[in-house]
């Protein structure tokens, strides 16, 4: 009977510490630093540059976007939008020597928003095939149809 007790003893303490763990990280803020490494997705920054403008590293567009996708990859789902976000159009995170980080910048013969409208496609199942947290590869307000949510 005490092996019982303690089998269920066990079980509780393991379910509450996944509980535990998972309440933590949908709390973690989406900023460089935090959920979202500072100056994030760099390989994006050049992949995005190769297919919208022609212009990039010498590398095969499929090593780029393979390098891009893991990068997508290793953000949380539910920072890979806000990740995008400040890819696209920046940030400056909190603190007093913050600086201006991401951001796409206007190249000769191709403006911003054509690589926004590329780069808005990053999670769809044709380029990295990565979901969100709604569980699908979207983030309208990429591209100007919604407000981003606050996370």
């Amino acid at each position: 009977m005490a092996s019982s007790s303690s089998s269920n003893l066990l079980a509780a303490a393991v379910l509450l510490s996944v509980l535990a763990a998972a309440g933590a990280s949908a709390g973690t803020t989406c900023v460089p630093g935090w959920g979202i490494p500072h100056n994030p997705l760099p390989s994006c920054r050049w992949y995005v540059a190769s297919r919208t403008c022609g212009i990039g590293p010498l590398l095969p567009l499929p090593e780029l976007r393979r390098r891009c996708c893991r990068e997508l990859a290793d953000i949380a789902a539910y920072c890979r939008c806000t990740a995008l976000s400040i890819l696209i159009d920046g940030v400056i995170p909190p603190g007093p020597d913050a600086q201006l980080e991401g951001r796409l910048e206007d190249l000769p013969g191709c403006p911003r928003a054509v690589q926004r409208r590329f780069a808005a496609t990053l999670i769809t199942e044709a380029e990295c095939n990565l979901p969100t947290i709604t569980g699908v590869a979207e983030c309208p307000w990429i591209l100007g149809g919604e407000t981003m949510p606050s996370k």
